[in-house]
């Protein structure tokens, strides 16, 4: 997935960590697009997808929130987000969605 002039597009490109579309492609293309604008959270799910992302997203000035891991059910995903960047909170998914909500209004 790429972000493309205010629109989010599929890319038929090579798979990312095992996974195609993959979030670390949409996240790197939404924070050169949109910069400190961008809010990351990487929830439950296989593999470290997601983590460098969310590094692109830091470095621009976005917000990066990470599932607890002890509440993901498969925790790879939060796990190596945490590990690569420090997010700005890791949290529940309700937790992530309240926060995420209160940033946009």
């Amino acid at each position: 997935m790429l972000i493309e002039h205010d629109r989010i597009r599929l890319d038929g490109g090579p798979k990312v960590r095992h996974a195609r579309p993959a979030a670390d492609p949409l996240f790197v293309s939404a924070s050169a697009a949109y910069g400190k604008r961008v809010i990351g959270v990487v929830l439950s799910g296989a593999d470290s997808d997601g983590a460098d992302g969310l590094r692109a997203i830091k470095a621009q000035g976005g917000m990066a929130f990470v599932q607890r891991p002890d509440e993901a059910i498969i925790p790879s995903m939060p796990l190596a987000a945490i590990a690569a960047d420090h997010p700005d909170d890791s949290l529940s998914a309700h937790e992530i969605a309240q926060r995420v909500r209160a940033i946009c209004l």
